[in-house]
């Protein structure tokens, strides 16, 4: 931590850890050793991308420190004015809510510029395109007097090849003031004992027959709907990723055939919920297909063997399964508490909890994403079944095994779910279906860590 520190002093910088090794830690030690060279000129702007960060946040800085703090949200503050904001040292504030600020001083006539030495982005590998973030540092770099930037992150770039990744890694550093990036270098094997890589293992899964069927059914079906719609359509694309989702919308925008866009937006999301949870009911809905046979969830079956034997190896035993889809998130927790049952009521595990994103009719409030979270540290469950929602950000304690059944097209988000294996000799399972969209970008994956 004290390295980073060193490496952060007197330029814009990057502050690259692995989820776990107390990142907020060095941004308290970095102000504090600020706050004793600038005195009364020391003012943090400290951002956030979500709400419950910023009490998150200032509790960490409330338990090493003495500055005065505030909190500015939807939840509180929300309407609080940068002349009530700057009477405090630490200003933990959403990125929107920041944007809102900025623009309203400017409206007044007033700048925040002179008045404020650092910003701190959490979590900025956000910071790019049209995220609040990117915005607010666009805004800031033209300011007569820039204040230090600081961003701070366990994956500043993730894409499926090295090229990729680099590229992205420039346009951060460029994004946040020319920042440099800090690692730890020296202290590495100090940082590899206090945050143990898991062991990872990949579980490739064979569809069924019943399953193959319907699979190849669905992709013949978007085959047809995307030559309908164009004839340069991208092959390259997974379909059910996110990208080709933002794809079908790019290209629906040029054209008038809502409802082929419509089924091909249907498709794609019964696709990926299939893919992940090995739920394959609503595709069969979609194809008006049923299957006489039960025992067609072969990636359900082999995940629950997976639970039941890591149960057995700590009476203490924490476990998170990662999906992409909400829908997915919501098959599997249903799965796994009806399936749950049949286990062997001498294993460690208590029940399963559930966290998914806010966004949706799919989407929960935060106040029930607070009650499982704090379920799951009370021993009330033991396995998590998640969305991305708590990859980064919430503050949930280091488990025996993760398992990653999600999306594996994004390399950032497979790094940010194997930071939340971190007991030693905890285990993260990649679990996709062979021959599909997860095993090629694993395998993209491997091959850029040079695993």
């Amino acid at each position: 931590q004290i390295e980073l520190v060193e490496g952060m002093r007197g330029r814009n910088a990057i502050a690259v850890s692995p989820t776990g090794s107390g990142k907020t830690i060095v941004a308290i030690l970095f102000c504090l050793e600020e706050k004793k060279r600038l005195g009364e000129k020391f003012k943090v702007i400290f951002v956030v991308d979500k709400v419950h960060l910023t009490v998150q946040q200032s509790n960490q800085f409330a338990l090493y420190t003495y500055f005065k703090r505030v909190i500015i949200s939807s939840e509180q503050n929300s309407c609080m004015k940068w002349e009530d904001a700057k009477k405090y040292d630490v200003i933990f504030i959403v990125a929107a809510k920041y944007q809102e600020m900025i623009k309203r001083q400017k409206l007044e006539g007033n700048s925040i510029s002179k008045e404020v030495s650092h910003i701190i982005f959490d979590e900025c590998h956000h910071a790019g395109k049209k995220h609040p973030y990117n915005e607010i540092l666009k805004e800031v770099l033209t300011w007569e007097e820039s204040p230090q930037i600081i961003g701070l992150t366990a994956s500043p770039g993730g894409d499926s090849d090295y090229e990729g990744t680099r590229k992205k890694i420039n346009t951060l550093q460029r994004n946040m003031g020319k920042a440099h990036v800090v690692q730890v270098v020296k202290n590495k094997m100090s940082l590899d004992k206090i945050v143990p890589n898991p062991i990872i293992k990949e579980v490739p899964i064979r569809f069924t027959e019943w399953e193959r069927k319907i699979f190849d059914e669905c992709n013949e079906l978007m085959r047809r709907l995307e030559a309908n719609l164009s004839d340069q359509w991208d092959d390259t694309i997974p379909r059910g990723s996110e990208k080709y989702l933002e794809f079908i919308e790019l290209v629906g925008a040029k054209v008038s055939m809502k409802t082929e866009v419509d089924l091909l937006i249907r498709y794609s999301h019964c696709l990926e919920t299939f893919l992940e949870s090995g739920n394959i009911e609503d595709l069969e809905n979609m194809l008006g297909k049923k299957s006489t046979d039960d025992n067609n969830d072969a990636k359900l079956e082999k995940l629950i063997n997976l639970i039941e034997v890591e149960s057995e190896k700590d009476p203490d035993f924490k476990a998170i399964v990662f999906a992409t889809e909400k829908k997915a998130v919501n098959n599997l927790h249903d799965s796994l508490q009806k399936r749950g049952k049949n286990f062997n009521p001498n294993h460690s595990y208590k029940g399963y909890g559930l966290v998914k994103g806010c966004q949706g009719e799919e989407g929960m409030s935060r106040k029930s994403q607070r009650a499982s979270i704090n379920e799951f540290k009370k021993e009330i469950t033991s396995v998590l079944v998640a969305t991305s929602v708590i990859e980064e950000g919430f503050d949930v304690q280091a488990c025996n095994a993760v398992f990653y059944l999600g999306d594996i097209t994004s390399h950032r988000s497979l790094i940010q779910a194997r930071g939340r294996a971190r007991k030693t000799g905890s285990t993260f399972y990649v679990v996709y279906f062979q021959e599909t969209k997860g095993e090629l970008s694993y395998m993209k994956s491997k091959r850029q860590e040079g695993v």
